[in-house]
C-alpha cells in the first residue's frame, strides 16, 4: 500500500521487521511455548500489519478519491479488529485448551471475515486502480502538459465554481498576460528555446501570486489569473509586480540569458460575469501592446492614478 501511494518501501526496515518478528518467535518456541501461544502470536502480528495497512489507505485518501479508498481501509480495520479479538480472547479461556491445539474463540468466523475482506480488498483494489486511472485522464484533460498551469478548460471552469462559493458579488479581478515579441525567441533558439520560456514564466506566476488565486495557460504564450479578494488597485499592483520581476530578469534559455517581457491587461470581474471580464482584460491588454508592450493596463473608465494612491 505503501507503493500504491507513491511512497517508498524501505527494504532495510522491511528486513529488519522480519528478522524481529523471527527472533522473537524463536525466543517464544525456545521456551516451549504452546501451540495457541505460537498461534496467538501470529495472529498479533497479521493484526498489526492489517492495522498499518488501514492507516496508509487512509492516508492516501488525502491526494486521490477516498470512496474506494472508505471501502479498502473499512476492511483492512475489520480484519484488524477481528485478529485482534482472536489473539485476546484465548488467554480468557482454560490453558489446557491453548496447549496442544490451536484454540478459535470466535469459532471460525475470523477465518470467514478475513476470506471475505481479502475478496473485498481485491474488488477494492481495482476500484481504486480505476478510479486513479479516471483521475489522471481527467487532470490530463484540464492541465496544460508543458508548464503544469490549468488549461483554459479549467480555468473556466473552476472560476465559475469559485465564484458560486463565495458569491457573484464577491470583489474579484482578471489579468490577461501576453509574452512580449515571443515569435523572436521561437525564431532564435526554437520552439524547444520557446517552451523553456514559458515554463520560466509560468514558474514566476506560481510565485507571485497567492494560493488563493487561480492561474492558467489560456493558449499560446497567452496566460491568464483570477484575483479573488481583489480590488482593481490591487489587481494592478499585483500585474506590476509581475511584469517588472519578468522584467528585471533574463530568461534561462538553453544556457543563455535572453530578455522577455510581459504585457497585462487588468480587469474589475463584476456580478460574476466571467466572460465579460476576460474580453475587458482582453482588450487592455492589447491596448499596453499598442503603447509600447512591457506595461500594464486596465480596462477602459479606470483611473490608474488611483490605483497609484
Amino acid at each position: 500500500m505503501r507503493v500504491f501511494n507513491g511512497r517508498p518501501l524501505h527494504a532495510l526496515r522491511l528486513i529488519a521487521i522480519v528478522f524481529a518478528f523471527v527472533a522473537v518467535f524463536a525466543v517464544v518456541v525456545a521456551f516451549g511455548a504452546s501451540v495457541g501461544h505460537r498461534a496467538q502470536l501470529l495472529t498479533a502480528g497479521l493484526m498489526m500489519f492489517a492495522g498499518l495497512a488501514s492507516y496508509e489507505v487512509w492516508r492516501g485518501a488525502r491526494d486521490e478519491l477516498p470512496r474506494a479508498r472508505l471501502v479498502m481501509a473499512g476492511l483492512f480495520a475489520v480484519m484488524a479488529i477481528v485478529l485482534a479479538a482472536r489473539t485476546a480472547l484465548p488467554w480468557l479461556s482454560p490453558e489446557s485448551e491453548l496447549a496442544d491445539v490451536f484454540y478459535d474463540p470466535l469459532g471460525g468466523l475470523s477465518s470467514l471475515v478475513n476470506s471475505i475482506s481479502i475478496v473485498g480488498l481485491s474488488i477494492a483494489l481495482l476500484m481504486m486502480a480505476n478510479e486513479r486511472t479516471s483521475d489522471r485522464h481527467r487532470r490530463l484533460a484540464l492541465t496544460d502538459e508543458l508548464t503544469g498551469l490549468p488549461n483554459r478548460r479549467y480555468f473556466l471552469t473552476q472560476a465559475e465554481l469559485l465564484l458560486r462559493r463565495h458569491g457573484r458579488d464577491t470583489l474579484a479581478c482578471i489579468l490577461m498576460m501576453d509574452l512580449d515579441r515571443f515569435s523572436k525567441v521561437n525564431q532564435r533558439f526554437g520552439h524547444a528555446g520557446g517552451d523553456e520560456a514559458l515554463v520560466w514564466f509560468a514558474s514566476l506566476l506560481r510565485r507571485q501570486l497567492r494560493s488563493s488565486d487561480l492561474v492558467a495557460r489560456y493558449g499560446g504564450e497567452e496566460f491568464c489569473a483570477l484575483l479573488m479578494s481583489a480590488n482593481q488597485a490591487q489587481a494592478l499592483a499585483t500585474a506590476e509586480r509581475i511584469r517588472a520581476s519578468l522584467a528585471a530578469e533574463p530568461v534561462a534559455i538553453q544556457g543563455q540569458r535572453h530578455p522577455v517581457t510581459v504585457s497585462i491587461g487588468v480587469a474589475l470581474l463584476r456580478s460574476g460575469e466571467i466572460a465579460a471580464a476576460l474580453q475587458k482584460a482582453d482588450q487592455a491588454l492589447y491596448r499596453a501592446k499598442a503603447e509600447g508592450r512591457n506595461r500594464v493596463a486596465a480596462e477602459q473608465g479606470f483611473d490608474v492614478r488611483l490605483a497609484a494612491n
